[in-house]
C-alpha cells in the first residue's frame, strides 16, 4: 500500500521553529525510521508522521507526532489529475495541529 509521504514542514519552517522553542539541533525527518510513523487516516489511506529529534544536553531526544486529519477541501490541478501525477485524497494531515503539537513538546522537553 502506498504511504503518503507529503513533507509538510519545510526547513525553513523548522528552522523558525527551532528557533521560537530555543532547543538546539531541531530535525523534523519524513524518512521511514520508525512504524509508529505510518498512520491511517479514516478513509485507509496511510500518512508518514514525522520522526522529530533536538539535542538537549548532549543526547539526541525524539518524538513522533500521532497525526490528525481533517477533509481535503484542495483539489489539484485539472493537468496534475489529468496526467494521473497527483490523486485526491479524501483527508490530509491537519498541518497547523501538526506544528502546534510539536511546539508543545519542545517547550515542554525542549531544555530538559
Amino acid at each position: 500500500m502506498p504511504v503518503d509521504i507529503n513533507r509538510l514542514i519545510g526547513l525553513t519552517h523548522e528552522k523558525e521553529i527551532e528557533s521560537d522553542c530555543n532547543v538546539n539541533d531541531l530535525h523534523i525527518g519524513w524518512h521511514n525510521e520508525d512504524p509508529a510513523q505510518n498512520q491511517t487516516d479514516d478513509a485507509g489511506v496511510v500518512h508518514r508522521a514525522p520522526l522529530v529529534s533536538w539535542v538537549v544536553g548532549g543526547q539526541r531526544r525524539t518524538y513522533i507526532p500521532t497525526l490528525s486529519f481533517e477533509p481535503n477541501t484542495e483539489k489539484s490541478s485539472w493537468l496534475r489529475e489529468l496526467l494521473g501525477v497527483e490523486e485526491n485524497p479524501e483527508f490530509r494531515p491537519d498541518v497547523q495541529k501538526l506544528e502546534q503539537d510539536i511546539r508543545a513538546v519542545l517547550k515542554d522537553h525542549g531544555q530538559g
